[in-house]
């Protein structure tokens, strides 16, 4: 039993309680496995317990007050003598006094077996977690006079399987190598939210776009990516060139419209060389009911690998990690194809966006064919320029919106870290009064093998209600290390 106070709770919820319980039967030492020449050990384990979480903010149960000289009880008047009224410090939450521990129930039954003289081990190992009371910063009316207010809110479960093998692919006299494999399969579902909701829209705290872009429903998975479904560009054959109209280009029937987006310097958001997106209600125009599941950030699988030797006096590892089938949006790639907060000089755009990729309105002599009524045939003119664009102009986009574009695939295999050592003879440190000498040369991020456009698909994996989220994340280093271990 583990008793655990913390002062970030309201008195008589300061306290948390949290028993556990293992036990494990060594099956190998039973009379039909005894002296087994193939087994050298297998045990059957197994564990129950609870676990608690506080990492929240101090004092989120009670008003904190600050002093202020200017203001006043009602309109923020200051008073003739100067004198320093008492106001909230943080005037955006509103204490909750019935916050509590939230709480893990954790599961696990493992068998572990060793083969050969232990010369191999293997893991497997299936884990059933449930959280409840999850501490979470919830949204209030703004009625109230406050926005946010934290909250035990829900229940998620999170299930999984785990192996591990290790072993030794070589021994001898004066040599030996080794080697460790790790596999994991996880899927965390929510099992509840509030008392009133079975949807909580969520928006990335970090790119921050227009509309929300993660949510919890009841019965999904945690960290799946909503957003609208891109459609590639409007086709000129979508709209009716208007000659009353300076050959304005407008939407023939049945054309979907883009109210998502704002109007840019070329005009309306729906228009030839557009972005488009998919009318999943199928009411004819692009709103926030069209957003759907653009991306699961959880990876299939993952683990790792690794190899360990060593030969008379020299030494080395390698350990590898990988994830499979997991997916990261790039928020970075998207900035970089818009003109948000660069609308007069466009200097940082993808590469991919050239003249020759990228929708445009005007020839390269610099006039401007689109709704031009002084050259003849300057519509088809125009069409003929554009044909085969797949890319949208930047200058059009000045808006935050999730879409499926920007969803990749962040699977990837990197090389973690790498040593090689080498250790003095014995006969010649000890004439030095040492009775061991080692150097050793290291390295960590050496390499990583992804299909991922950005610097590092590794973004916050299973981390927080909002992962994978790549908006201006700076690469992992690549470290060196040369040292020496000296042992007296």
């Amino acid at each position: 039993m583990r008793a655990d106070g913390s002062t970030k709770f309201a008195p008589g919820n300061q306290w948390g309680y949290f028993p556990s319980v293992s036990g494990a039967w060594v099956l190998s030492r039973e009379g039909f496995l005894e002296n087994n020449a193939l087994i050298s050990n297998l045990k059957l384990r197994a564990a129950i317990g609870l676990a608690g979480n506080n990492r929240i903010d101090d004092d989120q149960w009670r008003f904190l007050y600050s002093v202020n000289a200017t203001g006043g009880p009602g309109f923020g008047e200051a008073t003739q003598y100067g004198e320093q009224w008492f106001s909230v410090s943080d005037g955006k939450k509103f204490p909750n006094t019935k916050i509590k521990w939230e709480t893990t129930l954790t599961r696990n039954v493992a068998l572990d077996i060793s083969l050969f003289g232990d010369r191999l081990t293997i893991t497997p190992e299936f884990y059933w977690n449930t959280t409840k009371d999850l501490l979470y910063e919830s949204v209030i009316p703004s009625t109230m006079g406050f926005t946010k207010q934290m909250q035990n809110i829900g229940q998620v479960t999170n299930k999984g399987i785990e192996l591990s093998i290790n072993g030794d692919i070589l021994r001898g006299k004066d040599y030996v190598l080794s080697a460790n494999f790790t596999f994991g399969m996880n899927k965390m579902k929510i099992d509840k939210l509030n008392d009133t909701d079975d949807i909580l829209w969520i928006l990335d705290d970090r790119w921050k776009p227009d509309y929300d872009n993660y949510c919890l429903r009841v019965g999904d998975q945690v960290g799946l990516i909503y957003g609208f479904v891109y459609d590639g560009l409007y086709s000129p054959d979508e709209f009716y060139f208007d000659p009353t109209q300076n050959f304005l280009a407008v939407p023939n029937e049945g054309t979907v419209i883009n109210t998502i987006y704002q109007d840019s310097n070329s005009g309306a958001a729906t228009l030839p060389g557009k972005i488009k997106f998919k009318d999943l209600d199928g009411d004819g125009q692009i709103t926030e009911n069209d957003r759907t599941v653009i991306g699961n950030t959880t990876p299939k699988f993952q683990g790792g690998f690794g190899l360990s030797g060593q030969w008379k006096n020299f030494d080395f590892t390698a350990n590898f990690n990988y994830m499979v089938d997991f997916d990261v949006y790039n928020a970075t790639n998207y900035m970089l194809s818009s003109s948000i907060s660069n609308t007069n000089n466009f200097y940082n755009v993808l590469a991919d966006f050239t003249q020759k990729n990228r929708w445009t309105y005007v020839r390269a002599d610099g006039e401007c064919l689109y709704k031009n009524t002084n050259i003849d045939g300057s519509v088809n003119e125009y069409i003929t320029m554009n044909a085969g664009k797949s890319l949208w102009n930047p200058a059009d986009v000045e808006d935050k919106v999730t879409h499926s574009y920007f969803v990749e695939d962040g699977s990837f295999l990197r090389l973690q870290d790498v040593t090689i050592g080498y250790t003095l003879p014995s006969n010649l440190t000890k004439k030095w009064g040492m009775s061991k000498v080692r150097f050793y040369a290291s390295a960590s991020n050496l390499f990583i093998l992804t299909g991922y456009s950005g610097y590092d698909p590794e973004v916050d994996v299973q981390s927080g209600l909002t992962p994978s989220m790549d908006y201006n994340r700076y690469p992992r280093s690549r470290s060196f290390v040369f040292g020496t271990n000296i042992t007296f």
